[in-house]
């Protein structure tokens, strides 16, 4: 599966799109049920994704919890609570990522689009990244390419 992305550096917003072969009720479930996002959801070099606690709903909660492998890394907690939710078909939340004493916020928008045969295109759109970005492409890799 090609995955398509554009990073936008300027407005700090990456936009990711992606085709998969399962219903967009499936693909969504994937997004929100704990137990699967654990098979695909990025992890540091450092860092393994120890636990998700995802509340699939308006004001519900999108935490994950990493456990450091490096003695100098604390644990990691990503914090993000939930703006929309409609069941395969968007999922919006917001975060801060502490960076240098600050917490820089970030918005991500993900859309579940039913297509022809039973796929989904996925579309995500995160905003906010002008420093995030800069972290992830040097200490982490993503599940989604």
């Amino acid at each position: 599966m090609k995955t398509d992305s554009v990073y936008n550096r300027e407005e700090g917003i990456l936009i990711v799109s992606r085709d998969f072969r399962a219903r967009s009720e499936e693909v969504f479930d994937a997004w929100v049920q704990p137990e699967k996002v654990k098979e695909w959801w990025w992890e540091c070099v450092d860092c393994k994704l120890l636990r998700s606690e995802i509340q699939a709903r308006r004001g519900g909660v999108f935490n994950h919890y990493y456990v450091s492998d490096d003695e100098y890394t604390d644990n990691i907690v990503v914090s993000a609570s939930i703006s929309e939710c409609i069941p395969a078909s968007r999922l919006v939340y917001e975060y801060a990522v502490p960076y240098d004493g600050d917490n820089e916020h970030t918005q991500v928008d993900v859309h579940f689009i039913k297509l022809e045969s039973g796929k989904t295109r996925v579309t995500l759109s995160q905003s906010g990244l002008a420093t995030m970005m800069l972290i992830r492409s040097i200490i982490c890799r993503s599940g989604i390419e």
